[in-house]
């Protein structure tokens, strides 16, 4: 059941474009109304997973921040060092 209900709330934001382009707060009220149809009618059960579901794609995200933040700091190290070697 989470795998189909992100892939509506994504579909809502971005399927019908459209109609939706001209006030994109509209878009966002339209798609937390669509959210809230989906929890008023889950169970306990239900919305313990799908929050278990958030905390995990949360950890993956920050996980793949601190790794993209680390790789640029390398990268930026690396530029210096070239930098330096090309003013030799």
């Amino acid at each position: 059941s989470g795998g189909d209900k992100s892939a509506g709330s994504s579909g809502a934001g971005g399927g019908s474009g459209a109609q939706q382009e001209p006030s994109s707060s509209q878009a966002q009220d339209d798609e937390d109304e669509i959210l809230d149809d989906e929890t008023r009618i889950m169970s306990t059960t239900e919305l313990r997973q799908r929050i278990h579901l958030l905390d995990n794609d949360i950890r993956v995200m920050r996980s793949d921040v601190q790794r993209i933040q680390h790789e640029s700091r390398g990268q930026r190290e690396r530029i210096r060092e070239n930098i330096e070697k090309v003013k030799l």
